[in-house]
Protein backbone atom coordinates (compact mmCIF):
# COMPACT_ATOMS: atom_id res chain seq x y z
CA UNK A 1 0.00 0.00 0.00
CA UNK A 2 1.92 3.13 -1.32
CA UNK A 3 1.44 6.39 1.05
CA UNK A 4 -0.99 9.06 0.32
CA UNK A 5 0.60 12.61 0.32
CA UNK A 6 -1.38 15.24 2.46
CA UNK A 7 -1.32 17.62 -0.92
CA UNK A 8 -3.15 14.43 -2.68
CA UNK A 9 -6.30 14.57 -0.46
CA UNK A 10 -8.34 17.21 -2.39
CA UNK A 11 -6.85 20.88 -1.31
CA UNK A 12 -6.42 19.93 2.28
CA UNK A 13 -4.45 18.46 4.47
CA UNK A 14 -6.06 15.65 6.73
CA UNK A 15 -5.87 16.98 9.90
CA UNK A 16 -8.11 19.87 8.31
CA UNK A 17 -10.87 17.28 6.67
CA UNK A 18 -10.95 15.04 10.27
CA UNK A 19 -11.77 18.04 11.87
CA UNK A 20 -14.26 19.32 10.20
CA UNK A 21 -15.64 15.95 10.50
CA UNK A 22 -15.34 16.09 14.26
CA UNK A 23 -17.47 19.29 13.71
CA UNK A 24 -19.94 18.03 11.84
CA UNK A 25 -20.60 15.10 14.39
CA UNK A 26 -20.84 17.79 17.80
CA UNK A 27 -23.38 19.64 15.14
CA UNK A 28 -25.42 16.88 15.26
CA UNK A 29 -25.54 15.80 18.64
CA UNK A 30 -25.95 19.16 19.76
CA UNK A 31 -22.59 18.88 22.43
CA UNK A 32 -18.65 19.29 22.03
CA UNK A 33 -16.94 15.87 22.33
CA UNK A 34 -14.02 16.64 24.63
CA UNK A 35 -10.53 15.67 22.89
CA UNK A 36 -9.49 14.04 25.90
CA UNK A 37 -11.88 11.25 25.53
CA UNK A 38 -10.14 7.60 24.42
CA UNK A 39 -13.39 7.23 22.04
CA UNK A 40 -12.33 10.75 20.52
CA UNK A 41 -9.11 9.93 19.84
CA UNK A 42 -10.15 6.36 18.10
CA UNK A 43 -13.01 8.53 16.00
CA UNK A 44 -10.40 11.05 15.02
CA UNK A 45 -8.01 7.73 14.17
CA UNK A 46 -10.28 6.01 11.88
CA UNK A 47 -12.03 9.19 10.42
CA UNK A 48 -8.21 9.45 9.09
CA UNK A 49 -8.07 5.62 8.26
CA UNK A 50 -10.82 6.01 6.40
CA UNK A 51 -9.49 9.11 4.53
CA UNK A 52 -6.29 7.35 3.76
CA UNK A 53 -7.85 3.98 2.91
CA UNK A 54 -10.68 6.08 -0.01
CA UNK A 55 -7.90 7.73 -1.18
CA UNK A 56 -6.11 4.39 -2.48
CA UNK A 57 -9.62 3.07 -3.24
CA UNK A 58 -9.01 0.28 -0.35
CA UNK A 59 -11.99 -1.21 0.23
CA UNK A 60 -13.22 -2.77 3.72
CA UNK A 61 -13.70 -6.55 4.21
CA UNK A 62 -16.15 -7.41 6.90
CA UNK A 63 -19.61 -4.81 6.49
CA UNK A 64 -21.65 -4.76 9.74
CA UNK A 65 -23.96 -2.26 8.47
CA UNK A 66 -26.88 -4.10 9.33
CA UNK A 67 -26.25 -4.77 12.66
CA UNK A 68 -25.46 -1.30 13.59
CA UNK A 69 -28.27 0.05 12.12
CA UNK A 70 -30.37 -1.66 14.47
CA UNK A 71 -28.13 -1.32 17.49
CA UNK A 72 -27.34 2.15 17.01
CA UNK A 73 -29.61 4.45 14.75
CA UNK A 74 -28.41 7.75 16.00
CA UNK A 75 -25.66 6.76 15.70
CA UNK A 76 -25.70 5.37 12.32
CA UNK A 77 -27.85 8.63 10.76
CA UNK A 78 -24.35 11.05 11.71
CA UNK A 79 -22.63 8.09 10.10
CA UNK A 80 -24.53 8.21 6.67
CA UNK A 81 -24.36 12.14 7.02
CA UNK A 82 -20.37 12.23 7.86
CA UNK A 83 -19.99 9.78 4.98
CA UNK A 84 -21.66 11.82 2.70
CA UNK A 85 -19.85 15.04 3.53
CA UNK A 86 -16.23 13.46 3.17
CA UNK A 87 -17.70 11.78 0.08
CA UNK A 88 -18.05 15.72 -1.11
CA UNK A 89 -14.50 16.88 0.37
CA UNK A 90 -12.47 14.37 -1.19
CA UNK A 91 -14.70 13.94 -4.60
CA UNK A 92 -14.36 10.13 -4.08
CA UNK A 93 -16.80 7.81 -2.71
CA UNK A 94 -15.39 6.10 -0.08
CA UNK A 95 -16.52 2.39 0.98
CA UNK A 96 -19.57 2.13 2.01
CA UNK A 97 -18.64 -0.53 5.09
CA UNK A 98 -17.17 2.42 6.46
CA UNK A 99 -20.71 3.75 7.93
CA UNK A 100 -20.92 0.89 10.45
CA UNK A 101 -17.46 1.49 11.86
CA UNK A 102 -18.04 5.48 11.87
CA UNK A 103 -21.13 4.48 13.99
CA UNK A 104 -19.37 2.72 16.38
CA UNK A 105 -16.88 5.20 17.21
CA UNK A 106 -19.88 8.07 17.17
CA UNK A 107 -21.85 5.80 19.54
CA UNK A 108 -18.77 5.07 22.19
CA UNK A 109 -17.95 8.92 21.99
CA UNK A 110 -21.79 9.53 23.47
CA UNK A 111 -21.46 6.62 25.30
CA UNK A 112 -18.42 8.15 27.15
CA UNK A 113 -19.97 11.20 27.16
CA UNK A 114 -22.68 10.54 29.36
CA UNK A 115 -20.64 8.65 31.52
CA UNK A 116 -18.64 11.37 32.31
CA UNK A 117 -21.25 13.14 32.93
CA UNK A 118 -23.08 10.95 35.24
CA UNK A 119 -19.79 11.01 37.30
CA UNK A 120 -19.78 14.67 37.70
CA UNK A 121 -23.49 14.67 39.22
Amino acid sequence: MREVKREEIGKKKPENLINECILMIEKQLGCKIPDTLLSCQRLRNHIHDMILRCMQEEKLKISINEEIIEQYRPSYKIACYLYEEVEKQLQKKPDIKEIGYLAIHIQRCMEEMMAEKEETE
